[in-house]
């Protein structure tokens, strides 16, 4: 009975540990909200998940797949595209500025936006299931109700090289409205791999100084000044007036 409680007890303290260092908090980049991550390592060093190496180099998704009903699925890490713009076709309905977004090739092209790069953002704790493939997923929302939002699992493989990604469509949940998850694995989903992004320098507000300024003050002078021969050229009846009392 002693020897099953200390096998209990040693497997709770695992499972806490394991808890613990797997849910380490991803802080994201400053200018690289949903593209890196750093996570605090030893000795108060950072190590990042850096998704800018994986950024492609055309107008085109970076990667796509197929969901179980036939719609592709694309993300663009670190970056936005645009689908079916200026398509004037009755029925076609474009996205812009998508970073991840589900589209058809049917007759009637449709594209809509799982979220753009601004709406991205990341989570650390979240628990592996049927659906979550790791403790730290990318998660994206749309403004529009339908089809509104993603969940990307970000999957650590250090045995793959660098330009080696997997990306996969994981399952949809419907309630309240759908949510698409994927999962994305790579080198640069393990912290520290893939080096980190470039520093951008915050901007600081520069508050101009301002300049001083003396005012002098002027005492009023309360002496009336003597009436001069201007004054009487003016107003004649006060001369004729200052004659007569004299």
């Amino acid at each position: 009975m002693a020897d099953r409680q200390q096998v209990m007890v040693i497997s709770l303290l695992l499972a806490a540990i394991c808890y613990i260092s797997c849910a380490r908090e991803c802080v994201p980049a400053y200018g690289y909200q949903s593209c890196a991550c750093y996570m605090e390592g030893v000795n108060n060093t950072k190590e990042y998940v850096n998704l800018l190496s994986l950024k492609g180099n055309s107008s085109t998704p970076r990667f796509t797949t197929k969901d179980d009903k036939g719609f592709y699925l694309s993300f663009s890490p670190c970056d936005e595209f645009s689908e079916f713009v200026g398509e004037n076709n009755t029925g076609y309905v474009p996205c812009v500025n998508a970073t991840v977004a589900r589209w058809t090739k049917e007759s009637t092209h449709r594209c809509e936006s799982l979220g753009d790069e601004a709406s991205g953002t990341f989570k650390s704790d979240a628990v592996i299931s049927d659906l979550i493939k790791s403790n730290l997923t990318l998660n994206f929302k749309s403004a529009k109700t339908a089809h509104h939002s993603a969940v990307i699992s970000l999957v650590c493989n250090d045995s793959l090289l660098q330009n080696e990604t997997i990306f996969k469509y994981v399952g949809t949940q419907n309630i309240p409205t759908d949510t698409y998850y994927l999962s994305l694995t790579s080198l640069c989903c393990c912290p520290g791999k893939c080096g980190f992004p470039p520093v951008i320098p915050s901007t600081t507000a520069i508050t101009p100084t301002a300049t001083a300024r003396t005012v002098s003050s002027v005492i009023p002078n309360t002496t009336a000044p003597a009436p001069t021969g201007a004054f009487y050229k003016l107003f004649p009846c006060l001369l004729t007036s200052v004659t007569q009392n004299k």
